[in-house]
């Protein structure tokens, strides 16, 4: 196969169809994206106060998930890829939510609300 007949192939594949893909990370960004702008107000709600509850809508479609912790914030690991409203993250200064769980007291709202698989 020489470079032309690569390039024809590749026009002749629609845009669409090579960026909509069917992985397992791109199904859960579109996920993500689809509740982030269902209201405009998605980002604040889930960034300030209620990212736990984002984890546990995530964790209901995919029962693998992990809460990692930062103090301030929840994100979502699922098979290795991190998560939080916002989209794909980094767990730079994050650890599992669990680690930190079992070693603080937690309020009793807080525990009663992440109820580990």
């Amino acid at each position: 196969m020489n470079h032309q007949e690569t390039k024809t192939e590749i026009e002749a594949c629609p845009l669409d169809a090579v960026v909509s893909l069917p992985t397992k990370h791109r199904k859960i960004l579109n996920l993500i994206s689809e509740i982030r702008y269902s209201h405009e107000d998605m980002i604040e709600i889930y960034t300030r106060g209620s990212c736990l509850n984002f984890h546990i809508i995530l964790r209901t479609i995919f029962p693998r998930a992990v809460p990692w912790f930062n103090i301030d914030h929840i994100i979502t690991e699922i098979d290795g890829k991190f998560y939080d409203i916002t989209g794909s993250v980094s767990n730079k200064g994050y650890r599992p939510f669990t680690e930190y769980y079992n070693k603080c007291g937690l309020s009793r709202s807080f525990k009663q609300m992440y109820r580990p698989n």
